[in-house]
């Protein structure tokens, strides 16, 4: 069955933080939470991510989807069959005090097990923020892809192929990063997303996720002959 994908929400930060958090939201449990990140710092990296739930979260890529310059470090965490909290906070927590970063998150459901499948970056500048061509090996998955910038604001207005652009993060005052996602039902062979009006450095983190089947419940029903 298709899988269904809510946007959690987004945020951003100036300097000086060792953390970053998103706004309460209530979490239901056996879901996958999904968190897209990017921060600056010549030092220091993602040390953890923890939720109010007390979820495991585990990072994509070795962590790092993509680091330029040792500097821009974006990245892609997740917690599987996630635990439920009426008031879920995800707090992205680092080793040293940033200059900056962004987070947004989603929360996935539809499937038992849901976890990463295709996982792809890129970098460029001047151009249109593309990924790097992608193929998931699965029908029913969500697709999620991270455009975020080096040097300058990362202006987008839209997302091609068929994704939703779920927002633009700002960190220094500035628009760094920007989030999309597209729930898809056959396999994306060869696909590339790309953010449209992106004149700057950018780097592109795209993960595809999916699972297996949700089990029915089943219910008996018995009949009592008088």
């Amino acid at each position: 069955m298709p899988l269904s994908a809510v946007f959690i929400g987004k945020a951003g930060t100036a300097g000086g933080n060792t953390s970053i958090a998103l706004a309460s939201y209530n979490q239901i449990g056996g879901h996958t939470i999904v968190v897209v990140t990017e921060s600056y710092d010549p030092t220091g990296h993602v040390s953890s991510i923890t939720d109010t739930a007390g979820n495991t979260y585990v990072g994509i890529f070795a962590g790092d989807g993509y680091t330029a310059g040792g500097s821009i470090h974006s990245q892609v965490w997740y917690a599987a069959n996630c635990l439920s909290n009426a008031a879920n906070i995800i707090t992205v927590n680092y080793s040293t005090a940033h200059d900056y970063s962004t987070v947004a998150a989603y929360d996935l459901s539809g499937a038992t097990s849901i976890g990463p499948d295709a996982r792809v970056t890129n970098t460029g500048s001047s151009t249109a923020a593309a990924s790097a061509a992608y193929t998931t090996t699965t029908a029913d998955a969500v697709l999620i892809a991270f455009a975020s910038t080096i040097t300058a604001t990362l202006a987008v207005s839209a997302v091609d192929s068929g994704f939703t652009l779920d927002g633009t993060m700002t960190g220094n005052s500035t628009t760094l990063s920007g989030v999309a996602h597209k729930v898809v039902t056959a396999i994306q062979t060869a696909q590339v997303v790309t953010f449209t009006n992106n004149n700057n450095g950018w780097t592109v983190v795209f993960v595809s996720f999916s699972g297996g089947a949700i089990v029915a419940t089943k219910r008996s029903v018995i009949i009592i002959t008088l």
